[in-house]
Protein backbone atom coordinates (compact mmCIF):
# COMPACT_ATOMS: atom_id res chain seq x y z
CA UNK A 1 0.00 0.00 0.00
CA UNK A 2 1.40 3.41 -1.32
CA UNK A 3 0.48 6.29 0.84
CA UNK A 4 1.21 10.15 0.66
CA UNK A 5 2.16 10.85 4.09
CA UNK A 6 1.07 14.46 6.11
CA UNK A 7 2.93 16.61 7.60
CA UNK A 8 3.66 14.16 10.73
CA UNK A 9 3.94 11.34 8.83
CA UNK A 10 0.60 9.66 8.79
CA UNK A 11 -1.29 9.05 5.64
CA UNK A 12 -4.40 9.49 7.35
CA UNK A 13 -6.59 9.13 10.69
CA UNK A 14 -7.28 5.33 10.05
CA UNK A 15 -3.53 4.74 9.83
CA UNK A 16 -2.99 6.78 12.94
CA UNK A 17 -5.26 4.97 15.22
CA UNK A 18 -4.78 1.76 14.41
CA UNK A 19 -1.91 2.21 16.62
CA UNK A 20 -3.48 2.39 19.76
CA UNK A 21 -0.47 3.32 22.51
CA UNK A 22 0.62 6.56 20.39
CA UNK A 23 0.16 9.79 21.79
CA UNK A 24 -0.44 12.76 19.33
CA UNK A 25 0.52 16.14 19.52
CA UNK A 26 -1.85 18.70 19.93
CA UNK A 27 -1.02 20.41 16.00
CA UNK A 28 -1.88 16.19 15.10
CA UNK A 29 -4.69 16.06 16.43
CA UNK A 30 -6.20 19.87 14.53
CA UNK A 31 -4.60 18.06 11.31
CA UNK A 32 -6.57 14.75 12.23
CA UNK A 33 -10.00 16.31 13.59
CA UNK A 34 -9.97 19.14 11.55
CA UNK A 35 -10.65 21.47 14.32
CA UNK A 36 -8.86 24.59 15.75
CA UNK A 37 -6.35 24.55 18.74
CA UNK A 38 -9.09 26.38 20.82
CA UNK A 39 -12.03 24.20 19.27
CA UNK A 40 -10.63 21.35 20.79
CA UNK A 41 -9.61 22.55 24.09
CA UNK A 42 -13.65 24.05 24.63
CA UNK A 43 -14.73 20.76 23.62
CA UNK A 44 -12.16 19.13 25.97
CA UNK A 45 -13.95 21.86 28.78
CA UNK A 46 -17.40 21.31 27.46
CA UNK A 47 -17.43 17.11 26.13
CA UNK A 48 -16.84 14.82 29.43
CA UNK A 49 -16.65 11.82 26.24
CA UNK A 50 -13.78 14.02 24.52
CA UNK A 51 -9.98 12.60 24.49
CA UNK A 52 -8.69 13.88 27.86
CA UNK A 53 -4.85 15.36 27.48
CA UNK A 54 -2.06 13.62 29.30
CA UNK A 55 1.23 15.75 30.54
CA UNK A 56 4.15 14.00 30.22
CA UNK A 57 6.53 16.24 31.39
CA UNK A 58 6.05 20.29 30.17
CA UNK A 59 4.12 18.48 27.00
CA UNK A 60 0.63 17.73 26.58
CA UNK A 61 -0.04 14.99 24.85
CA UNK A 62 -3.82 12.78 23.95
CA UNK A 63 -3.52 8.84 23.53
CA UNK A 64 -4.90 7.57 19.63
CA UNK A 65 -6.73 4.95 21.55
CA UNK A 66 -8.56 7.43 23.48
CA UNK A 67 -9.90 9.85 20.18
CA UNK A 68 -10.38 6.10 18.63
CA UNK A 69 -12.51 5.42 21.16
CA UNK A 70 -14.41 8.41 20.96
CA UNK A 71 -14.61 8.91 17.12
CA UNK A 72 -16.51 5.49 17.25
CA UNK A 73 -18.88 6.57 20.39
CA UNK A 74 -19.67 9.44 18.18
CA UNK A 75 -20.30 7.34 15.01
CA UNK A 76 -22.63 5.15 16.37
CA UNK A 77 -25.55 7.33 17.18
CA UNK A 78 -24.88 8.87 13.71
CA UNK A 79 -25.23 5.62 11.48
CA UNK A 80 -28.65 4.68 13.71
CA UNK A 81 -29.96 8.94 12.90
CA UNK A 82 -28.97 7.82 9.55
CA UNK A 83 -31.03 4.67 9.43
Amino acid sequence: MTCTPSRFGAASISEVLTVTDRFLTIAQLTDLLGLSRATIYRQIAADPAFPRPVKIGRATRFRASDLQAFIASTAAPLKKAAL
